[in-house]
């Protein structure tokens, strides 16, 4: 412990350095500013210490007490790490203590210390001789000046006796003392004086040199530490969650694959805050898939009669429909009858219109072979309680072409996409049946690729603007936001595309009902993007943000007032770490369309971990 507070603060700093240059590489590497941003907290919470801690409790420092300080330290800045999070997902896990993902900045702690340690031990004195003397400081000293030599004279005088003074000889054995044994007074003093009073023990005593008064560079330290604790405190003021007023249910489906676990996941979202009402069974099962097939490429998994207040689910992997009453309370009461054979085989998307009910069956699902079997787009009469009968009518697709949605625009304009390439629309008739437009399938734009594109060119998402005769779509693979017209007779043409930049895998998309913004969810690499439709032809991308622990976002779903966004987030692939994903995240929108994450209102979605949790439903409040 360096004995000047100056001292300790300029030894802090030097020992950080080598730390400091590891983080910078570490974040660069990484492409995680939370290694360095470490490194500068640990930096100011040390320097708070040294000025206002230690100055006043330490005033000597024995070996044992660096590892106590070290532990200390360490606790101190884990709990800054956890409640700043400085880094991205997977540097540190906020919402456990300790969480799996926290041998990050631990690591990173323990390894700067014993840089730190080596620093000051072997580094410091080689860099000044002096450092230690200096009280830890770098200092700039003068050369020491020679005192000047006088010459002292000597004079010749001769030896005395030792054995002539009157001390030697008294107790001296060759010179006996025939006198009685008294009480004399000391040598040197004169005779006849009394021997001074014997001393009373008053404990030890150091000089001091009066009360210690602050020096300028203490004062100076003392409030540059309370100026770092200040920033922290405010830097955790800040950084307090976004608000949303919504008061509703959010229902998400587990899509467990297993014989009959298929439930539907139900939450209330009240006060910032989202609560666990309970899972309902849907009476079939779902489907897995480590996102090579393509089994779980869809939209509209959930969808909601809002006149009837009915939630309708698909088993994709028992081929059934799910049917439930949404009570006062969000609790879900199935319906007479459900579950529904969907008419089709891998039911995965959903579309309701007045009376009617489409069924996109996608016939495709792993664990089981459907080459042979050909998609269909089917409708269903909605009774009034609920329950569904097949109207009669259906349209098959191609085989193998793996339809992904079965989107209503306009009460009467049904349009999906196909994994084969085109998008498919059709006019759907009264009686439930489906008339495929004149020009479709309308096969990708050509002009959105370049000319040696080879990959992916089917688009997915699609989803109506409120308002204007529009379409949008994500084309996942080149990362583009297409913009279409539709006539009220079905047919497709394409306007503009819009590169979704720092997006991977775009897939799925939601627009605010006052029609100013748009929303898409990047199953690839974790983030939401947000874009302004102001100019509804030309979307402009506004902001790319990063879910916490997010993994393959597959579905979203704003709040009817279009404040509040929530994100379904599956681990829907294969490499993706244990603590990502399977998370129900809640984004509030700002005043300028961008978006900030309710961190404190993020749900663990409870499903087995093999499930990939698909489809969302948000119901307001009655």
């Amino acid at each position: 412990m360096c004995p000047t507070a100056f001292g300790r603060v300029q030894t802090r700093v030097m020992t950080l350095v080598l730390p400091a240059l590891l983080a910078t590489a570490l974040s660069i590497a990484f492409r995680d500013e939370g290694w360095i941003v470490t490194i500068g907290i640990y930096l100011l919470m040390g320097v708070a210490l040294d000025v206002i801690v230690y100055e006043r409790v330490i005033r000597w420092q024995p070996p044992w007490l660096t590892g106590a300080l070290a532990v200390g330290e360490f606790i101190l800045l884990f709990l800054l790490v956890k409640v700043l999070q400085p880094g991205r997902p997977g540097f540190g896990e906020p919402d456990a203590l300790p969480g799996v993902a926290d041998w990050h900045p631990v690591m990173l702690f323990w390894v700067s210390w014993v840089l730190a340690v080596w620093t000051k031990i072997v580094v410091l004195p080689f860099v000044s001789l002096s450092w230690i003397e200096d009280g830890g400081e770098l200092r700039h000293t003068e050369w020491t000046i020679q005192p000047q030599r006088e010459h002292v004279p000597v004079v010749a005088a001769p030896t005395p006796d030792p054995h002539a003074t009157p001390v030697a000889r008294e107790f001296a054995t060759a010179f006996p003392n025939p006198e009685p044994l008294v009480k004399k007074a000391a040598p040197g003093l004169p005779a006849g004086t009394a021997p001074p009073p014997a001393a009373v023990p008053m404990g030890v005593r150091y000089v001091g040199s009066g009360r210690r008064r602050p020096s300028g560079q203490m004062v100076a330290l003392f409030f540059l530490a309370l100026a770092g604790l200040a920033s922290i405190g405010a830097t955790i003021s800040l950084k307090g969650d976004p608000t949303s007023r919504f008061d509703g249910f959010v229902y998400v489906e587990s899509n467990t694959a297993l014989r009959n676990a298929n439930t539907i996941v139900a939450y209330h979202f009240r006060n910032n805050h989202l609560a666990l009402i309970g899972s309902f069974e849907t009476g079939g099962s779902g489907v897995t898939d480590p996102g090579v097939t393509g089994s779980l490429d869809a939209e509209g998994q959930l969808a909601v009669d809002k006149k009837r207040r009915i939630l309708y689910a698909v088993n994709q992997g028992s081929d059934t429909i799910a049917g439930f009453q949404i009570q006062p309370d969000g609790r879900l009461q199935a319906v007479p009858g459900s579950p529904f054979p969907s008419g089709g085989k891998a039911p995965a998307g959903l579309g309701v219109s007045g009376e009617l009910l489409v069924v996109v069956n996608k016939a495709h699902d792993p664990k089981r072979e459907l080459s042979s079997v050909r998609p269909s787009y089917t409708t269903f009469h909605i009774a009034a309680d609920g329950s569904l009968t097949p109207t009669g009518k259906s349209f098959p697709g191609p085989l193998n072409s793996s339809p992904t949605q079965g989107l209503i625009v306009a009460g009467k304009i049904v349009v999906g996409t196909e994994e084969t390439g085109p998008f498919r629309s059709f006019t759907l008739q009264p009686d439930g049946a489906l008339k495929e437009a004149a020009n479709s399938p309308l096969q990708p734009e050509a002009s959105t690729f370049r000319s040696d594109y080879i990959g992916a060119r089917w688009a997915i998402g699609i989803v109506a603007h409120p308002t204007r005769r529009l379409l949008y779509a994500d084309q996942a693979a080149t990362a583009q936001l297409l913009v279409y017209s539709y006539g009220l007779d079905g047919q497709l043409h394409f306007i503009h595309a819009t590169h979704n930049s720092g997006a991977v895998l775009p897939c799925w998309t939601a627009v605010s009902p006052n029609t100013k913004y748009l929303y898409t969810a990047n199953a690839g690499n974790g983030t939401v993007s947000a874009f302004s439709i102001k100019n509804p032809e030309r979307p402009r991308h506004l902001q790319t943000l990063g879910l916490a622990h997010g993994a393959n976002p597959w579905g979203l779903a704003l709040d009817p007032t279009g404040r509040t966004l929530f994100v379904v987030d599956p681990r829907a692939v294969d490499g993706v770490p244990g603590i990502l994903g399977n998370l129900l995240h809640v984004l509030v929108v700002q005043g300028d369309g961008t978006l900030s994450e309710v961190l404190d209102s993020r749900a663990t979605l409870h499903v087995p971990r093999t499930s990939s949790p698909l489809g969302i439903a948000v119901v307001p409040k009655r």
